[in-house]
């Protein structure tokens, strides 16, 4: 296997956890997705009892905490949020302390070998933006499938090629004459952004009723610098500054770059974010 990029590493997610937690915890930003996953699966609410959730690269829990709201009225229900970063778990556990929750449990896992997760026992496995970043996803879809029981469903997001924060990186690579699908971006925030690629591999992986949901959200921005500042944070800018050529000016003018782009191309400071969420079923 090739070298791995920042944010496929526990390292590279653990430098930027208090920045991020913010924006992509319960209520933020990812959260949106996150409850467009449950709705798509588990409803609004569940009641029958023993209902077992898995969060896959939880992150600041998006997922979890949402989940955790939909089965409460279930007896004897558990979700069970993962993450590779200790420093993300732990913002799942601070949550989960201060709020006095129960019925919610954050461990550190690798998603592509969950060894701690038995076979056929978990009902619902979702990752919201968290499985692009796998360096195996054939591995890791094989593992969703595995814990899941009979007739259990996953939902997995993936970033479209058009969303706004893709489209700000692209042109930053361009600018450098940098192929995109030749770039870090291509192996990770865009991985699952075709369609029918995401949906063959859901299937390989051995799902049936396999669905692309196509959903869009909009990120609202104070202004170019605070997103860029926010992108600095992120070991997804991380992986594309380590990809440009090695000159001392390259990551001041990638910043440049994709800061005008911003103010050029979005002025209002709305970002429109759409994203696939692929739905499957073990049968």
């Amino acid at each position: 296997m090739s070298k791995l990029h920042a944010d496929q590493t526990p390292e590279g997610w653990d430098k930027t956890t208090n920045k991020y937690a913010g924006k992509f915890a319960k209520n933020g930003f990812t959260g949106k997705y996150a409850n467009d996953a449950l709705d798509l699966t588990m409803g609004k609410e569940i009641t029958r009892p023993n209902v077992r959730v898995l969060d896959v690269a939880c992150g600041a829990g998006a997922l979890s905490l949402n989940a955790l709201d939909r089965v409460k009225q279930s007896e004897n229900s558990l979700v069970i949020a993962t993450d590779f970063s200790l420093n993300m778990v732990e913002c799942v556990r601070e949550v989960i302390k201060e709020e006095q929750l129960t019925g919610i449990e954050a461990n550190v896992m690798d998603g592509q070998n969950m060894t701690n997760i038995v076979n056929d026992s978990i009902d619902y496995a979702y990752s919201i933006f968290g499985a692009i970043f796998f360096p195996d996803k054939k591995k890791g879809f094989s593992e969703f499938y595995r814990v899941l029981k009979p007739n259990g469903q996953v939902a997995i997001s993936s970033w479209c090629y058009d969303s706004a924060i893709c489209q700000i990186f692209i042109h930053g690579l361009e600018h450098f004459g940098i192929d995109v699908e030749k770039s870090p971006l291509k192996e990770t925030g865009l991985s699952l952004a075709d369609r029918d690629a995401f949906k063959a591999q859901l299937e390989q992986a051995g799902f049936a009723d396999v669905h692309i949901h196509r959903v869009v959200h909009e990120m609202v921005i104070p202004n170019a610098t605070d997103l860029v500042a926010m992108f600095q944070s992120n070991p997804a800018y991380e992986s594309i500054i380590a990809a440009l050529p090695p000159h001392s000016t390259s990551k001041s003018e990638f910043d440049a770059t994709i800061t005008q782009h911003i103010l050029d191309v979005f002025p209002s400071l709305v970002l429109p974010s759409p994203s696939f969420i692929g739905v499957g079923t073990k049968k």
